[in-house]
């Protein structure tokens, strides 16, 4: 049986309808691409840039805040005389805690030695961080703990602090995801780190080589900037593709949002099990580590003060959160106190990953536990 022809002009027809529709929708693609380039640039997304670096933003005008800096011992601290918010408390000496004063009261006391999970970072407000939580408690708490420092500073200041204030606890708040890191250049009155409305920025780099606040920031510009990286990446096809999708606010703003999906995908499926195991950061010197907690330890024996080793965990969703053999090996040395009830949700999302306020809680429900053994 033979089909009846189509209507003269039939095809035609469909053919000119698919290539108008076609082109309404390549103009309506464009419109808003326009639409969303000028609100971004007018929202102030720099095209092109997008940071790889989590805690650093470009900015029109470096601004350096003076509320943290190095004292004439290579200390690394809050300044007293800044005008710091009531809930953050600094006493006299730049730390987040009551002064220092020996403990005369009978209460049980411990002296805290820790980085930004000490000081308290991302509990909200501050006063809710772990510390807090065990002062409230009813222990005499003397918090040492620095954003940014480690385990060099830790030993300086227990050396310091131990014979003075004779508590009955010394606890090092050892964070796996970097108090392995190498160690730092602790020279007098030299910035450790720039404190700038473009973030925290090392005020050294390639060991011991210091930075002025401009010459840092310039640095990290060209380090953490997705389009300057890739503009030295090569021409291959997918350094192309992205040379070309940031030279837009738009394409840069796409791209970021891309980036973001990526992490949050790979952590959830590494939290499912689809993915292997996390692989661990690159092996950072070990000797080093047991050199400052033997410090530490020394001290505390020499001043009838009882040494304890603090783990605090990365969040299970970080992509380095194993820890290899030898760095347990170190770590168990010094017969460290685990907490093993921490979870994802325990941590505020990446890229921050510190402690919320659950978190904050929980941890210092496991510090007066071990304490109170």
């Amino acid at each position: 049986m033979r089909r009846n022809p189509s209507p003269a002009g039939h095809e035609p027809v469909q053919k000119n309808s698919i290539k108008t529709n076609l082109l309404v929708f390549v103009i309506t693609c464009l419109v808003l691409f326009t639409l969303m380039e000028m609100a971004l640039r007018v929202a102030g997304q720099k095209p092109g840039y997008a940071p790889i670096y989590a805690g650093f933003n470009r900015v029109d005008s470096l601004v350096v805040f003076d509320n943290f800096f190095t004292d004439g011992e290579g200390i690394f601290r809050a300044n007293p005389e800044f005008q710091w918010e009531p809930d953050y408390r600094i006493n006299s000496e730049g730390f987040r805690s009551p002064e220092f004063v020996p403990d005369d009261d009978g209460s049980v006391s411990v002296l805290i030695l820790g980085d930004s999970f000490a000081w308290g970072k991302s509990a909200s407000p501050i006063s809710r961080a772990f510390p807090d939580l065990c002062a409230e408690a009813g222990i005499r708490v003397y918090n040492l703990g620095i954003p940014g420092t480690g385990p060099e500073q830790y030993a300086a200041l227990a050396e310091k602090y131990v014979p003075r204030l004779r508590p009955d606890h010394a606890a090092v708040m050892f964070y796996l995801g970097n108090d392995f890191a190498a160690p730092y250049p602790m020279r007098p009155f030299e910035k450790l780190y720039h404190v700038t409305n473009a973030g925290w920025l090392y005020g050294f780099r390639d060991g011991d080589a210091y930075m002025t606040a401009q010459d840092a920031y310039d640095y990290y510009l060209g380090q953490n900037n997705a389009a300057a990286v890739t503009e030295a990446s090569g021409n291959g096809p997918r350094s192309v593709l992205k040379k070309w999708v940031l030279k837009s606010a738009a394409g840069t703003a796409c791209y970021l949002v891309f980036f973001q999906l990526r992490n949050r995908i790979n952590a959830s499926r590494t939290e499912s099990g689809d993915m292997p195991e996390p692989v661990e950061k690159a092996a950072a010197p070990l000797s080093h580590t047991s050199g400052y907690l033997s410090r530490i330890r020394k001290v505390c024996g020499q001043n009838d003060v009882q040494f304890h080793l603090f783990i605090i965990p990365m969040n299970p969703l970080d992509a380095h959160a194993v820890i290899s053999q030898d760095k347990w090996d170190i770590l168990n040395a010094f017969d460290p106190a685990v907490c093993d009830s921490l979870t994802p949700e325990d941590y505020t999302p990446f890229p921050g990953q510190h402690f919320n306020n659950r978190g904050h809680e929980k941890y210092a429900g496991f510090v007066l536990k071990v304490l109170a053994e």
